[in-house]
């Protein structure tokens, strides 16, 4: 007899192991894919997937109150894998990420998906070529013209709009996969 996902996530937690192999089997597929569309690599990816699952086990005694086990698993594989790519290699926050303390009108939740957002493209940004980097972040953060930004650099106005066009090319095709693997994991969600 096939157990629902309620009664596997109730056995799940009282500690059950063939209830966590049934969960593994479920989720592991869609959990690699997802971590490795951001990392592109598999020991990475690997490595950041042990994590989630070992997290997983660690506090199956949550999992009594947790309404949609998917969301949570969304959740936990998100931050486990932005925590492995901080933990590897420093991000440079910009000041855009502090303004959003002084929004008086928003939500802590649009607070949180507005950090979400500046995470994933201060990651992105992060490993861009060193060039374009810069680049971008004296024309996006200090605000610089591109005349100023050629001058600064030692390069051709043009050198610095190619710079700025293949940025924003990468910013808007990494925002779109993580768009798109999110309305994957949503459609797919158990």
């Amino acid at each position: 007899m096939k157990l629902s996902d309620a009664e596997i996530l109730q056995d799940f937690s009282g500690g059950s192991h063939e209830a966590f192999r049934c969960l593994f089997q479920m989720y592991y597929p869609k959990v690699r894919a997802f971590v490795h569309g951001f990392l592109k690599n598999d020991d990475d990816t690997d490595d950041v997937v042990q994590l989630v699952f070992i997290k997983l086990w660690k506090h199956r005694g949550k999992f009594r109150e947790v309404q949609r086990f998917d969301a949570y698993l969304y959740a936990l594989t998100k931050y486990t894998m932005l925590n492995f790519i901080a933990a590897r290699r420093p991000v440079a926050f910009t000041e855009e990420v502090e303004g959003l303390d002084t929004a008086s009108d928003s939500t802590p939740e649009a607070d949180l998906e507005a950090r979400d957002l500046q995470l994933k493209i201060d990651m992105i940004v992060e490993s861009m070529p060193l060039q374009r980097r810069t680049v971008f972040r004296l024309s996006r953060i200090q605000g610089l013209a591109n005349d100023e930004i050629a001058r600064r650099l030692g390069i051709q106005k043009k050198t610095v709009e190619n710079h700025l066009n293949l940025a924003l090319k990468e910013l808007k095709e990494a925002l779109q996969l993580y768009l798109i693997m999110l309305i994957i994991w949503v459609k797919h969600g158990h």
